[in-house]
């Protein structure tokens, strides 16, 4: 058998698949016995529990710390960046409506224009009285 011959039937990817499909079905076959076993569960559960309590403990008592110091906490800046995202709400809306608002006088003004009235401001200044005893 020639050299070239061996290596022409030789096909890396196959060979990289093969060993891909055979260490995944190990990997499954060891995980799932593993992860149902009720000891393993029971542990995670119990471990994962402690785990939340402590984070529970150490964000109180950093909150404490951060106001002690007068600091803002996570919790501080995370209601503060949700007041400030209705505030841009709220003026991106008015924004609108004062564009609405601008385009109907224009309408309005033109119009009138068109019928030939001049567009003039009302008044608002009153004439000043004087009054005598």
């Amino acid at each position: 058998m020639d050299k070239t011959e061996g290596t022409q039937n030789f096909d890396p990817l196959r060979t990289w698949r093969e060993w891909y499909q055979k260490s995944e079905k190990q990997w499954s076959d060891a995980l799932s016995c593993i992860l149902g076993n009720d000891q393993f569960a029971q542990t995670t559960g119990k471990y994962v529990q402690e785990a939340m309590h402590l984070h529970r403990m150490f964000t109180e008592s950093m909150a404490q710390y951060l106001a002690a110091l007068n600091l803002p906490s996570r919790t501080d800046i995370t209601a503060l960046s949700d007041r400030v995202g209705e505030l841009e709400d709220t003026v991106a809306g008015l924004q609108v409506e004062v564009r609405h608002v601008r385009r109907s006088l224009a309408e309005h003004d033109g119009a009138a224009q068109a019928d030939g009235v001049p567009v003039r401001p009302k008044r608002t200044k009153q004439p000043h009285t004087c009054e005598t005893n």
